[in-house]
């Protein structure tokens, strides 16, 4: 057995979706991402001796596939994807786009503060932002793929971690988490 699967398993269980504690779920993540594959029969059964997958674990099924735009190899588990936008910002990365496997497109752009957070149904449809009714101002240092700085009404964004948790909820569920609100530019 691979010892980066030997040390996954003797960490055990992973912790519930909703821990707070950044610092395992990144080492945990981390151990995730070093187990390539295929794994062994052996690795399975010992994978498996962990137990059921915790709910952010859950397998994902056709309707909820979402993968980084682009490249449908892996699809991500909702913390998964919350863990890559924090990761991607570390990086220097701010504009990060998944796709779900039906077309739907999520944006997710930060200035590591606050983020734009963008839901469309396919090209061209105006789509869905997250906002935050009760902010006022506005904040710079939206930096997209391109080199592009924007700025935008902070009513127009939300908190990072809120838009991380929120990314996860979606992807999870198919429906933004209670105590968000959507706007519509549909004409809703």
């Amino acid at each position: 057995m691979r010892p980066e699967v030997q040390g996954f398993v003797a960490d055990g269980p992973l912790p519930d979706w909703d821990t707070e504690d950044e610092e395992l779920i990144d080492r945990r993540y981390g151990q995730i991402e070093a187990i390539t594959a295929p794994v062994t029969p052996d690795e399975a059964h010992a994978l498996e001796s962990l137990g059921k997958p915790r709910p952010w674990r859950s397998p994902v099924t056709s309707t909820n596939r979402w993968h980084l735009q682009g490249s449908a190899h892996h699809a991500y588990s909702g913390e998964e994807a919350r863990q890559l936008l924090r990761n991607r910002l570390d990086w220097g990365n701010q504009e990060t786009w998944f796709e779900s496997d039906a077309g739907r497109l999520l944006a997710v752009v930060t200035n590591g503060e606050r983020a734009m957070v963008v839901l469309l149904d396919g090209d061209g449809d105006p789509g869905e932002r997250l906002v935050d009714p009760r902010c006022e101002g506005s904040s710079d240092g939206y930096v997209l793929s391109n080199g592009q700085v924007d700025r935008h009404a902070d009513r127009d964004t939300v908190a990072f971690d809120v838009a991380g948790r929120s990314v996860a909820y979606f992807i999870e569920h198919g429906t933004w988490p209670a105590g968000v609100t959507a706007e519509g530019e549909r004409g809703e």
